[in-house]
């Protein structure tokens, strides 16, 4: 691409053209234009560039780029940030969601709850005192793996506690039914088999 189109731009703005601009370079995969533009301070650039990188697999790269926004508390560099340090830098991203940041702290319980010991969750999860870390609230809202509502039920969470007494509820029927002969209550609690309900 030699020209950015900016004739073809949704709006007439400058900051609106100049995401435009980002944007087209960033899809006809212009690293090296996307690059001076972000040296000569353009911040839509930086994005676009990012995100590309790290579509690209080069999240390390992505990271440098993106932290500064980040940093100056830029809400969508702040979650990129956070994911991107996923793949990156695990240890940055323990030390940032120890510090408070709530997009570091919801992506490192993400990754630890599918490969890691309850434990583990309740580090990251809980706090020293075994309360609940503030500002997980609405990452358990959306967990539907029982282990992880047990801890944080276990950490004083009134809906996990909620939603955990509704799971031993529905347990203790599904075991009268299957007692009774209830073949797909049989095959629910064989899968939910290795899963402690006390």
């Amino acid at each position: 691409m030699n020209q950015v189109d900016a004739a073809s731009c949704p709006g007439s703005d400058p900051d609106t053209i100049g995401w435009w601009e980002a944007y087209q370079l960033a899809e006809a995969n212009e690293i090296g234009r996307l690059a001076a533009r972000t040296d000569s301070g353009d911040n839509h650039a930086r994005r676009a560039l990012a995100r590309l990188l790290a579509e690209h697999g080069r999240y390390a790269e992505a990271v440098d780029l993106i932290r500064p926004l980040a940093d100056a508390g830029e809400d969508v560099a702040r979650l990129w940030l956070a994911r991107w340090l996923a793949d990156s830098d695990p240890a940055e991203l323990r030390r940032r969601a120890q510090t408070g940041d709530l997009y570091c702290l919801e992506v490192l319980a993400d990754s630890v709850r599918w490969r890691a010991s309850a434990e583990e969750w309740r580090e990251v999860l809980c706090r020293p005192d075994g309360r609940l870390v503030p500002g997980l609230e609405a990452w358990l809202a959306r967990q539907g793996d029982v282990e992880v509502i047990r801890v944080g039920a276990a950490a004083g969470d009134e809906e996990c506690q909620r939603r955990l007494d509704r799971w031993y509820v529905r347990m203790a029927e599904c075991r009268r039914r299957a007692a009774a002969g209830d073949t797909h209550a049989q095959r629910m609690l064989e899968h939910w088999r290795g899963v402690s309900v006390s």
